[in-house]
């Protein structure tokens, strides 16, 4: 079951480029992918995606900086899981800076 959910975490990420070269529309399922996917890798792959459009993904830059602005809260005591998902969005958040520099 894992290794099937992992599959289709890799499609989604996997068509967000293919998406982002048509612009339009697409560019607000990347945004909603963006904010709202639970998987990580889905989400760093939209902020690549809506970077590679350029000028043309500065609809997402209030969501983009939201989320470079954000903090994420390390507890004292964290668990593995808590540590994991704080590098997970640390990731998110230098593919956000990376997008931001592109569209710029």
């Amino acid at each position: 079951m894992a290794e099937l959910s992992k599959r289709r975490r890799r499609r989604r990420a996997g068509g967000s480029t293919p998406t982002a070269r048509k612009g339009g529309e697409s560019v607000d399922w990347l945004i909603y992918a963006l904010v709202n996917d639970k998987s990580y890798t889905v989400r760093i792959a939209a902020a690549d995606a809506l970077g590679s459009l350029g000028r043309g993904g500065r609809k997402a830059l209030p969501r983009i900086m939201n989320i470079i602005n954000n903090t994420f809260e390390i507890p004292v005591n964290a668990t593995r899981a808590e540590l994991e998902e704080a590098g997970e969005y640390a990731g998110l958040q230098r593919a956000c800076k990376r997008a931001l520099e592109r569209m710029q």
